[in-house]
């Protein structure tokens, strides 16, 4: 340890080294998907449903289609509250997909009437309204193949503002609401003031247009390439939710997207702050075969391992001191892909006090060091065990730190702090 003096305080700071390892933090990293049909009821228990240790997300979807020509009967609106409670109680935060196709033949399963499809949502919402404080996704506006809004009758723009002014509608304010191309976000930005709609990509590093998610396709004519795209998601996406699936590379000519400066500036652009931990596994073998290529904690790692780390946000604290009088001074830096969407609450402990102060969402930038002054109680003379806690407002959920050693730990110890 070494020692700093101001005034009259002084830190003995323990030192820490920047972790490897991939964080269990709310609403970011891998994810399971599990599909239900609401007509059937379902087994819930742990034994055919059980805890993903190390994963804080999962992602339900609910299959409509034996509804498609008739409104949801109590048995679809017990099941869908009965899942969504099982994963509510496992602590998860939760994703919610529904669709009338899982097979790639949206436009035969699909409903034939919009007020079929219109009454459907307006059915299950208050549902998903009961469960706010779990679920922090919707994907999609129920529409398209496998639900992903390509390949559907509905794609059409007014259909698509419709929709979404029904979420919004229907929906918690702080709820997102995911759309898959960036055109769809482009269009709905332009009609509102959404600040909680957000994107999902089901076929990251795929193609050149990420299979149809980028460049000329669907019902808007959207000629930006993807280097363009990639550059509006920078702009974006470090407010907003991005994350999804990544798929096998295309064709040969697209073998770029596979080399790790690819995939890795990608990442880095689309602020990624979650993937499908089941697909694509081929392309998850390919970079654990393949070497990190920069110079930093990471260096000389398999690039699977680093992309799992470093996905969504990755707190470090880079510096503590005290300044004049009782000001205390933490610098924080954010080494992930993403940001935190949500307000933390942090919290210094010395001794048998606690000292709560507000880390509002976004604020710890990925990329950037960011100072927080905190002014410490008046204390008795003495020495005092110091460390260092964040939580997901308003729970006990931890937030953990990228310090090794400490990565499953609520508390970061700081050292000593000393009131002469």
């Amino acid at each position: 340890m070494s020692i700093f003096a101001k005034k009259n305080w002084k830190i003995e700071k323990k030192s820490h080294t920047l972790s490897t390892k991939m964080l269990c933090n709310p609403q970011m990293g891998f994810y399971h998907i599990y599909r239900f049909m609401l007509h059937r009821a379902c087994d819930l228990n742990a034994a055919t449903f059980p805890d993903v240790v190390g994963e804080s997300i999962v992602l339900l979807e609910f299959d409509l289609s034996y509804y498609k020509d008739s409104a949801l009967d109590m048995m679809a609106l017990n099941t869908l509250d009965s899942i969504i409670s099982f994963f509510e109680q496992q602590e998860k935060d939760i994703i919610v997909r529904f669709s009338y196709d899982y097979e790639g033949r949206a436009y035969e399963k699909e409903p034939q009437t919009k007020e079929i499809l219109f009454d459907h949502i307006q059915t299950v919402c208050p549902v998903l309204c009961e469960h706010k404080d779990s679920i922090f996704m919707m994907q999609g506006f129920f529409i398209g193949n496998w639900g992903e809004m390509h390949g559907s009758r509905f794609l059409t723009e007014s259909l698509i503002i419709r929709l979404h002014e029904m979420l919004r509608e229907l929906l918690p304010t702080d709820m997102w609401v995911a759309v898959r191309r960036p055109s769809y976000m482009r269009l709905l930005s332009y009609e509102t003031n959404d600040k909680h709609l957000c994107l999902f990509n089901d076929a990251i590093l795929s193609s050149e247009t990420d299979m149809g998610t980028y460049g000329q396709s669907g019902f808007m004519e959207d000629p930006m390439s993807r280097k363009e795209e990639l550059q509006y998601q920078n702009k974006i996406t470090h407010r907003i939710y991005n994350g999804g699936e990544v798929v096998s590379v295309q064709s040969r000519a697209e073998a770029y997207l596979e080399e790790p400066e690819e995939v890795l500036s990608t990442f880095s652009q689309m602020h990624i702050n979650y993937l499908n931990r089941d697909y694509d596994t081929n392309v998850y073998r390919k970079w654990s075969e393949e070497i990190y290529p920069l110079k930093d904690e990471f260096k000389g790692m398999d690039l699977f391992s680093v992309v799992s780390a470093k996905m969504g946000y990755r707190f470090i604290l880079k510096n503590a001191e005290m300044l004049e009088g009782d000001e205390f001074l933490l610098t924080f830096e954010n080494h992930g892909f993403a940001n935190a969407l949500f307000d933390i609450d942090g919290v210094i402990s010395i001794g048998g006090f606690e000292v709560p102060f507000p880390v509002r969402h976004c604020s710890i930038a990925c990329g950037k060091a960011t100072p927080f002054k905190i002014e410490l109680p008046k204390m008795d003379k003495g020495k005092y065990d110091l460390s260092l806690s964040f939580f997901k407002a308003g729970t006990l959920r931890p937030v953990y730190f990228a310090s090794a050693g400490y990565e499953e730990e609520a508390k970061l110890p700081l050292g000593k702090i000393i009131k002469k």
